[in-house]
């Protein structure tokens, strides 16, 4: 199985801008510990709740890797609308798009989908996801494999990066090509996950070419 990545345009990232993931200090403080750590899977990285000496003493707990099922997509949804506002400012409320693109997800999570998702999860938090779609090749009398597989929306949450979890996802997506005879893994990486995808055996290809038909390419 060969691996190939493109390189991204975006090299450099936008903080996420959209005021439906902040929370100013002084409403942080005056929540409860237990609801300012209800709200760290959404908040942007300079709103995370201010560690108390039982956070900082506590271990964390495992990441759980699964794969996603229809009644995750609100879930995947938010973090699917944090991963493209933290790249881009958004043009659309959070509401609305969780709604249109749940709608969209719910479907494509059910196992008779060409799309499979994994997430991981901690504390029964989606901390990060993974998608990935088989892309039939047109029948060919010799002995390759007729399948390839696309990864996209690789995202995992700013305070669980460079952790592992980006490693587990992507392993478990890599094992079901391999489980399922795929020939080529192709996706759009950026700049901060070369280095993931490097040491799993993704490489620029060669023998590819790209037409890019709108400036403003998404994933």
């Amino acid at each position: 199985m060969r691996f190939a990545a493109t390189a991204s345009r975006f090299a450099s990232l936008n903080r996420m801008r959209n005021r439906s993931f902040c929370l100013s200090q002084a409403s942080m403080d005056s929540l409860s510990p237990h609801q300012r750590a209800s709200l760290s899977c959404f908040a942007s990285p300079m709103q995370q709740p201010i560690e108390t000496p039982d956070s900082r003493s506590a271990q964390p707990t495992a990441v759980q890797v699964r794969r996603a099922l229809p009644r995750d997509a609100d879930a995947l949804s938010q973090l699917r609308y944090a991963f493209r506002a933290e790249q881009r400012p958004a043009t659309e409320s959070l509401d609305v798009f969780v709604e249109r693109c749940s709608n969209w997800m719910r479907p494509r999570l059910r196992g008779d989908s060409r799309w499979t998702a994994w997430l991981a999860e901690r504390d029964g938090k989606i901390v990060g996801n993974l998608w990935l779609q088989i892309v039939e090749k047109i029948p060919n009398p010799g002995p390759e494999s007729e399948l390839h597989a696309y990864i996209s929306n690789f995202f995992i949450l700013p305070a669980e990066r460079n952790t592992g979890v980006g490693t587990r996802l992507l392993s478990a997506a890599v094992g079901h090509c391999k489980a399922h005879g795929v020939d080529t893994v192709f996706l759009w990486p950026t700049q901060r996950s070369m280095p993931l995808y490097s040491r799993t055996g993704f490489e620029s290809p060669s023998d590819i070419l790209v037409l890019e038909l709108r400036e403003a390419k998404s994933r």
